[in-house]
């Protein structure tokens, strides 16, 4: 029997084991060996949560959509792991360092837009927010189309001797996918009745933008300009809140971290049983896309299957950002026809704390003592 924070692995998937107490959707317990899991055939659906209870452990096991699982038992519908909530965290870090860990960011020069009612961002928002890579020790590997962007990250980089841990594409958006299907973006939000969120649904470069960053994360793997394993995307904006405490800090893999998944952020509890309409039209979130990590395989594989959902909601009419792509593409109705071939590894902050959308960062984030 799997116990709390461990994983099966059946035909090169992954099951996961889940600690929400409240989740609602399909889950099942997995009492059997192989050998019973063979034969179990194909009436796994709506099943209760159960438990299994050990002298150590209670255990329940999430499945989010319907089980389809074979009579030689190959699970063609993924899990997700929602194991990770802080209260089973530990300060266990993988021997992997810093070093194995190259982070990958972009800056597109979209003008100014407004952000949300109240806000507006602008080039300096992002040129501001970018003093913090001067401190990041990790290797990284950036995308801009802006000269000064770029300009700055050289001076930034030079000026916490990291030259030799910086790679910089000055190129067109164009070479991007998400910034060729602009026009297919913005007739999606230009139907009569289309809700206005500003900008991810008002703003088809904006979107696009959100897009593109499992393009440069999977260009990233595949030149693997610093040797390394892992990847991880990191908004420019990510560590805005310790843009002043210039102070040397590196990112290393979470706890627990899963290298057949891609690691996220859950901002929101939202409910798996949402269908794709109301997550788009609604601008609703479950996970944060400022920061997400995996191996670079996975982060070359995971493109492709991205950039699959987000063609086929485009011809439902339905486009948002990223994070609306996500939920939508792992909601129940979405992995009945995205059928993602790869899972989610969720991290969950403990109650209450503080600004949810960062816990990730701050969890991977190690202070690098002079």
């Amino acid at each position: 029997m799997c116990r709390l924070g461990s994983n099966w692995t059946i035909q090169g998937y992954t099951i996961l084991n889940v600690s929400q107490e409240e989740t609602e959707y399909m889950c099942m317990w997995l009492l059997a060996s192989w050998y019973h899991l063979n034969h179990l055939g194909r009436f796994l659906h709506r099943c209760k949560v159960y438990n299994y209870s050990t002298s150590q452990d209670t255990v329940k096991y999430l499945l989010i959509s319907t089980a389809d699982i074979t009579s030689t038992g190959n699970i063609t519908t993924l899990l997700y792991d929602d194991t990770l909530s802080a209260e089973s965290e530990t300060n266990e870090r993988r021997p992997q360092t810093s070093r194995d860990l190259t982070v990958v960011t972009a800056y597109w020069d979209l003008g100014s837009f407004k952000k949300g009612e109240k806000q507006t961002f602008t080039k300096s928002t992002y040129l501001s927010w970018a003093s913090t890579f001067q401190y990041l020790i990790n290797p990284i590997v950036v995308y801009t189309d802006s000269t000064e962007f770029r300009d700055l990250m050289f001076s930034l980089r030079a000026k916490g001797n990291l030259t030799n841990q910086t790679k910089i594409f000055l190129v067109s958006k164009r070479k991007f996918w998400p910034f060729r299907i602009l026009n297919q973006i913005q007739s999606v939000y230009r139907q009569p009745g289309y809700p206005a969120h500003h900008p991810n649904t008002v703003n088809a470069e904006y979107s696009a933008a959100q897009h593109s960053k499992y393009v440069a994360v999977a260009d990233s793997a595949q030149r693997n300009i610093f040797n390394t394993s892992f990847f991880a995307w990191l908004d420019v904006g990510y560590f805005r809140d310790i843009v002043g405490t210039r102070k040397n800090f590196k990112l290393e893999l979470p706890p627990n971290f899963n290298p057949n998944s891609v690691a996220f952020n859950r901002v929101f509890n939202s409910s798996m049983t949402m269908d794709p309409y109301r997550i788009f039209r609604q601008n609703v979130v479950w996970v944060g896309g400022g920061l997400f990590i995996c191996s670079g395989k996975v982060g070359i594989e995971f493109e492709k299957l991205y950039q699959r959902a987000v063609l086929y909601f485009l011809r439902q009419n339905l486009m948002n950002t990223d994070q609306q792509v996500l939920y939508a593409m792992y909601s129940d109705e979405g992995q009945k026809v995205i059928r993602p071939n790869i899972g989610l590894q969720i991290y969950i902050p403990k109650v209450n704390y503080g600004n949810q959308w960062f816990y990730l960062g701050y969890l991977c984030l190690i202070k690098v003592t002079e």
